[in-house]
């Protein structure tokens, strides 16, 4: 039997968030019936590491009757496939029958997935822009278990009908029974229970904020590490074009700086310099240089601490861009240079840019990442040196020392310590190290 096309995960995931969130968070242009341009959609960051054609996207939907998905047509434009959430037909306040009492819906659970949850849980339950007057909750006969739930709709939020119809949200169910329907949005004081599904298995997400015995913490910290390895096997260096063969034709040497201050913990600490310097293996030179201060939005005044660190003064950020700004000047700059059809490897003085840094900000600020960005070289990890050489434990400084080379520029300045770095990495290939694949440590998100 010939196998249908089907969407992969990823792409089934991005298609749904922005479908759903797209034209209020991403400013993506949307018709007064929901519907959005294919080709548009898929200009979104969100699908840059893995970019589907409209063409496989239209096969997907037409092959599956179950689809989420519908396509509208106009032959009389270039740009002729628009696509939307399917919605319920003929669903109007007259073919609904208002609930009067909350025992009869005794279940009543929102479905989405975990990518949406992370504004859901934050701005509460909406009507979809463009999809109609209605938010579709789905009863208790209709409620997958943590065996059927699919891989798209794999987080289920209860909500408490009791208390929402106490405050005035109305319910309303249609002719089937299954479904029920409001007009309001549900903020989080209504949600009683949330779950999300990993590998078959309803896993509970605490609503409370309040602390939380040893055992609970463990279980989610075990769900947590299991999703993380699902999505670690799932990504594999091999798939990607910028990692052909084993060993690098450019090394990406990048260095952030970030807000930061003495004495107090930032709940986010932002990038405000993104320097990165491209070494060519094969030539064994620095052969271009990206460099951006950034703008931070969350702690917008530098630190005093920070300035004196970094020496980064504040009319250097207070009209530069922003992260997500930069990542798309980094991407286009790959581009127009051939690194990104080339094969590459970010490369760091520590895992702390990319595994924590930047993951950290753009989690928080729910900025999509490249996965180019997601893995790098720790070059205090490779370098050859004696286990016991007291220079290991120095950082930059100390590799310096150890290739015969001098401290240029100031210390703690990124782009400074980035041409530092540059400088250990060519010394290293002129010595005729290799940088190679097994090197590469990376995050899963």
């Amino acid at each position: 039997m010939e196998k249908k096309p089907q969407l992969d995960p990823k792409t089934h995931k991005n298609l749904y968030y922005l479908l759903t969130f797209g034209s209020t968070k991403e400013n993506l242009p949307i018709t007064s019936d929901g519907f959005y341009r294919l080709d548009t959609l898929l200009q979104n960051p969100l699908f840059k590491t893995k970019r589907p054609s409209p063409d496989a996207i239209l096969e997907a939907i037409a092959s599956d009757n179950s689809s989420l998905y519908e396509i509208k047509t106009n032959e009389t434009e270039s740009f002729s496939h628009y696509i939307r959430l399917k919605q319920d037909q003929n669903i109007t306040s007259e073919t609904l029958k208002k609930v009067t009492e909350p025992s009869k819906v005794p279940l009543c659970v929102y479905k989405t997935n975990v990518e949406t949850w992370k504004l859901v849980k934050k701005e509460g339950i909406k009507v979809i822009p463009g999809q109609g007057d209605f938010i579709t909750l789905w009863t208790n006969s209709d409620v997958p278990s943590g065996e059927t739930a699919n891989i798209l709709l794999d987080t289920f939020i209860e909500i408490d009908v009791g208390k929402a119809m106490k405050d005035g949200i109305e319910f309303y169910k249609g002719e089937d029974g299954q479904k029920v329907y409001i007009k309001s949005e549900i903020p989080l004081d209504y949600f009683s229970k949330a779950y999300i599904s990993i590998k078959g298995k309803l896993n509970e997400i605490d609503l409370t904020g309040e602390k939380k015995d040893p055992a609970q913490k463990e279980q989610e910290k075990l769900a947590q590490m299991q999703r993380e390895q699902d999505e670690l096997r799932n990504f594999k260096i091999e798939d990607n074009e910028t990692l052909k063969g084993n060993h690098f034709r450019y090394i990406c040497v990048l260095d952030f700086e970030a807000q930061c201050t003495e004495d107090e913990k930032l709940k986010v600490q932002e990038i405000i310099e993104f320097p990165v310097v491209i070494v060519d293996v094969e030539q064994k030179e620095i052969v271009e240089v990206f460099h951006h201060y950034v703008k931070p939005t969350v702690y917008p005044q530098l630190f005093p601490f920070c300035t004196d660190l970094t020496g980064i003064t504040q009319d250097k950020v207070q009209n530069a861009k922003t992260l997500p700004e930069v990542i798309e000047e980094l991407h286009k700059f790959l581009e127009e240079k051939g690194i990104l059809q080339s094969s590459f490897c970010f490369l760091t003085c520590g895992d702390w840019d990319l595994a924590i840094c930047l993951r950290q900000e753009t989690k928080k600020k729910e900025i999509a990442v490249n996965n180019y960005l997601k893995r790098w070289i720790n070059i205090k990890k490779v370098y050859p040196m004696p286990p016991n050489c007291a220079e290991k434990k120095m950082g930059m400084v100390g590799l310096l020392k150890m290739s015969h080379l001098e401290l240029e520029g100031k210390h703690h300045s990124g782009i400074d310590d980035a041409m530092n770095i540059a400088r250990v990495v060519n010394y290293l290939l002129k010595m005729n190290f290799k940088f190679t694949k097994p090197m590469v440590a990376y995050v899963a998100r």
